[in-house]
């Protein structure tokens, strides 16, 4: 899906994918980031949420902790090994040490169940806003590389 951004550009949407195993907490979070034009994918588990992320272009992976079958630590050490993509943590497991663990698999932000809505989305458009930052700026370095090279 593209859209024409502020500058004139045609743009994707950014896709976020919203991992647990509470349909309600899926529903809920779907809804608000499809309010904020958001493209949202969603996986039940741990296993799912892989395949989406190995065959779509993810910019964000909002996970919680508590799944069956792999939970969202191991789902988190997973997509580093292959992805760059920001990875939040959306639990309800609140203690420092829960958060420490996250931050240390490889999380970029932590949210604790229940949470502000308002917030929550604002947190999200940060990690879009810095993904999307780096990413150009990396594209922008290769470009001049490859413009030195011809040279």
């Amino acid at each position: 899906m593209k859209y024409i951004s502020k500058r004139g550009l045609y743009m994707e949407k950014n896709s976020i994918l919203i991992v647990d195993d509470d349909q309600d907490i899926v529903r809920f979070v779907n809804a608000n980031l499809m309010q904020e034009d958001f493209k949202v994918f969603s996986a039940h588990n741990g296993e799912e949420a892989l395949e989406i992320i190995n065959n779509n272009s993810i910019q964000l992976a909002i996970l919680d902790i508590m799944m069956p079958q792999m939970d969202g630590i191991e789902l988190c050490r997973r997509i580093r090994e292959k992805h760059s993509l920001p990875i939040m943590f959306l639990s309800a497991k609140s203690s420092d040490v829960d958060k420490v663990i996250g931050f240390s698999t490889g999380a970029d932000d932590y949210i604790v169940k229940p949470f502000s809505t308002i917030e929550f989305i604002a947190r999200v458009k940060a990690q879009l806003r810095r993904y999307t930052y780096f990413n150009q700026n990396a594209v922008q370095i290769i470009e001049k590389k490859i413009n030195i090279r011809g040279l």
